[in-house]
């Protein structure tokens, strides 16, 4: 699963929530009792009476592309977006309640179809001016001006129909047709100044600064090294009791430390605060950790949906239209093995499309056993053979003999090593499979062009309703879209239409149990790991009233202890 610094809810769940393909990630667990629906209630968090200032420093593996809200959605700038940038409502870390944000009342229509927004009527912009309806309008036709590069934003808004000014802090968006993702999408949609990004010829050229109406300011970014934010005094947030539990630091740097050697060392010297581990790097860190030491480890376990890593199938591929072919390759899959050899055990077996502890997956679907000899016994049976003595299954698909020879795409260092435990386990039986690892950019590329064989897939966190219609419903095969492995079932297809227009969770949950087994069934992946445990060390200058919240880690609610402002 990806390395990089917590899943946070806010703007991540709406600018990536369903789909994260990326290979890599640092949640893995043992198993846990399946999470129950969100509380309606928001509480307040933190501790209020917590010293502010100082500097909280945390580190970036990678360093983002652009720091634009319009176009960015890599997790470094959807990250420093957060502490910058506002949606009109926000959803509470323990309960995952709605609570006021940029806008401070809200309503929402009998019908459901139609939201009102009322933005507060202190909130400004870093630069001095006003926040207005006309931002928020902006903020959502921006998403569909093909002047600006957002195609990657328009599924989650597609069930809006059009945001319309009522004057000058009041917003409705009007709903397409009945959707219960309408209201989480319009709610948490990233409001941006119009004023700054308004021009399509320079709004979208704006990459190395950011400016927004959040707690936090842009101060500079260090290329090769870090991004320094500063604290916005003017911020509305500072005077509303909900929030004087956050936002303590003074400054928040994002260090960009890329060497795993690099930053431990900077980890035991006290010189980051925060840093998120894969299972290897936190028993390495917990090896070094001392009473003497700087910093201390934590692995955690809380409610937030986690990912899911697999190998999927390009099921344009004729050797992997067969389920049989698929089925027998999960066979291959030695999960247990992998997860004790690559990850101290830190790991459960995924059953399905998304994470098992949701209530939205079948607990009845149990993971396909690791079973070589059923594997080939499937293939034979599928009419693959040895017939010119070379070691490679072949069989005579229409006019053409085709071996039993595909290659596995990944971006990832970590999952190649696990990906060559099932390369060396399809060859005992006859099938071929070559790895090639790829940088992120053109990982990308290739599964957006569809011109893969298959590839080491993380379907990520995000909602905890999601929506799978982006990963699994036939409309979103073409370029561009999520359903990267081209998954088809016309059954699948009417049980997300029907779940999208059910506004009741427990209605919802025995049409998404059916989805999960549909899709399970037909094996468009292999599915590997599930995670549920997060694994993190921090310095022991920062203080955090909770190593947790149920949605959350948290981070945004620690300080730096007195006596350590620097």
């Amino acid at each position: 699963m990806r390395s990089g610094i917590e899943l946070t809810l806010k703007f991540r769940t709406f600018l990536a929530s369903v789909l994260l393909m990326v290979a890599g990630f640092f949640l893995f667990a043992l198993p846990t009792a399946q999470a129950e629906a969100p509380s309606k209630k928001p509480v307040k968090l933190g501790n209020p009476a917590a010293p502010q200032g100082g500097t909280f420093r945390m580190r970036f593996a990678g360093e983002p592309f652009s720091l634009n809200p319009i176009i960015s959605d890599g997790y470094q700038s959807v990250e420093i977006q957060f502490y910058v940038m506002e949606g009109l409502l926000l959803q509470n870390e323990h309960t995952y309640a709605w609570q006021p944000w940029l806008a401070d009342q809200w309503s929402v229509s009998p019908d459901g179809k139609s939201y009102e927004f009322h933005l507060r009527e202190n909130a400004t912009w870093g630069d001095g001016k006003p926040v207005t309806a006309e931002d928020v309008k902006f903020s959502f036709d921006v998403i569909y001006d093909d002047r600006y590069p957002t195609a990657h934003m328009r599924p989650y808004y597609e069930g809006i129909e059009k945001v319309t000014i009522l004057d000058r802090k009041r917003v409705r968006f009007t709903t397409k047709a009945k959707y219960y993702g309408n209201f989480i999408s319009s709610a948490g949609l990233p409001v941006v100044p119009k004023h700054i990004y308004g021009d399509p010829k320079k709004g979208p050229q704006i990459h190395k600064t950011i400016l927004g109406s959040g707690p936090y300011l842009f101060e500079s970014w260090n290329e090769g090294r870090n991004i320094i934010l500063k604290r916005n005094k003017k911020w509305w947030g500072w005077n509303d009791p909900l929030y004087a539990g956050k936002f303590k630091p003074e400054r928040v740097i994002f260090q960009f430390v890329s060497d795993e050697n690099v930053a431990f060392e900077m980890l035991k010297k006290g010189e980051l605060d925060f840093m998120t581990l894969t299972p290897d790097q936190y028993m390495r860190a917990k090896s070094l950790e001392s009473e003497n030491s700087h910093f201390e480890t934590e692995r955690i376990r809380n409610l937030y949906p986690q990912s899911v890593s697999s190998i999927g199938f390009n099921l344009r591929r004729e050797i992997f239209k067969d389920r049989q072919v698929r089925l027998a390759l999960a066979h291959l899959a030695d999960r247990e093995m992998m997860k004790q050899k690559f990850f101290y055990g830190y790991a459960i077996e995924a059953t399905g499309p998304w994470y098992a502890q949701s209530e939205f997956a079948d607990p009845s679907i149990k993971p396909i056993p690791y079973d070589p000899a059923k594997a080939l016994q499937i293939l034979r049976e599928a009419g693959w053979r040895d017939e010119d003595g070379d070691d490679v299954l072949e069989k005579k698909i229409g006019n053409e003999t085709v071996d039993l020879r595909f290659t596995i795409l990944t971006s990832s260092k970590q999952s190649e090593r696990w990906l060559t435990v099932f390369k060396e386990d399809a060859r005992q039986i006859g099938a071929e499979v070559d790895i090639k690892v790829l940088s992120g950019n053109a990982f990308g590329t290739v599964l957006d062009e569809g011109n893969f064989d298959a590839a080491d897939l993380s379907s990520g966190g995000g909602l905890v309703e999601f929506n799978p219609k982006p990963g699994w419903h036939s409309s979103s095969r073409q370029k561009g879209g999520l359903n990267f492995t081209h998954f088809s079932d016309p059954v699948v297809d009417e049980l997300i239409d029907r779940a999208c227009e059910t506004y009741d969770f427990q209605e919802r949950k025995p049409m998404m149990r059916e989805i999960y087994r549909r899709i399970a069934e037909e094996v468009p992946q292999i599915v590997l790991f599930n995670g549920a445990d997060t694994f993190y060390a921090y310095s022991r200058r920062v203080k955090r009233p909770a190593a947790t919240y149920n949605y959350d880690i948290g981070l945004k609610f620690w300080w730096v202890a007195e006596g350590n402002n620097r």
